[in-house]
């Protein structure tokens, strides 16, 4: 039986790189990763809405708490604790490299997928709506 080859590793370290394995999320989890990033979307159009001049840092700042408060339960998610790796041991940009790995993993053959999907759903279903022009009815001499 061969592993998921979806299954990936990632180097990160402050002093000294080790080696983590990241795991794809099963469907469970990535719904409800799905709404935790529908609910900072949310909070974000909500922020953008408003005219003020520190709308970028705002929609910055909401990332990062909504990341703070939810960091750890994705990497439970993705990771086994025997091999987890601590905020402590990760700078900036490997925390980035991280979760570009996580949803490129997890959601970008997937929203591909879909797109294909509804693609063929539609070609199931033509549509049989009359142009404006043929609709009007046509006078009677």
């Amino acid at each position: 039986m061969g592993l998921n080859p979806k299954i990936k590793t990632i180097e990160l370290g402050i002093e000294e790189l080790h080696t983590y394995t990241i795991y794809p999320l099963s469907m469970a989890d990535e719904f409800k990763l799905f709404d935790t990033i529908s609910d900072v979307a949310e909070k974000i159009s909500g922020i953008t809405d408003d005219s003020d001049d520190s709308e970028t840092t705002t929609v910055v700042l909401t990332i990062f708490d909504v990341l703070k408060e939810n960091i750890s339960t994705v990497l439970q998610m993705v990771t086994k604790e025997a091999n987890r790796p601590e905020m402590s041991d990760i700078d900036n940009e490997q925390f980035t490299e991280l979760l570009e790995l996580i949803f490129d993993m997890n959601f970008t053959g997937s929203v591909k997928n879909f797109q294909s999907l509804v693609g063929k759903v539609k070609n199931m279903f033509p549509q049989t709506r009359q142009s404006a022009q043929s609709s009007k009815t046509q006078p009677t001499e």
